[in-house]
């Protein structure tokens, strides 16, 4: 887990881009802070990897119906009066 380049990105929250942690695969044994290591991506397969281009992009159906989260995080089927997040954004259902 922690050769293989899992334990970085976990520590990244998932993501590999405003990271904090760095680790050259094949040569780092763990995550560094130090920016002079590579940045750790996860392909479509699960492989941890630091080439950026093997990753493949994400398309998002824009014409699906957007889900509605409440403040807490839990998705809701119908809005109500409130504030919900929609889209990444907060919105104010009158």
């Amino acid at each position: 887990m922690v050769t293989s380049g899992e334990l970085c990105y976990l520590l990244n929250g998932e993501q590999s881009e405003n990271v904090v942690w760095y680790q050259t695969l094949g040569e780092d044994d763990y995550p560094v802070l130090s920016s002079t290591s590579k940045v750790v991506f996860k392909t479509a397969e699960g492989v941890y990897t630091n080439d950026a281009n093997s990753v493949e992009d994400i398309s998002i159906d824009e014409s699906a119906e957007a889900a509605v989260y409440d403040l807490t995080g839990r998705r809701v089927q119908n809005a109500a009066k409130g504030l919900y997040i929609i889209k990444g954004r907060k919105v104010l259902v009158k």
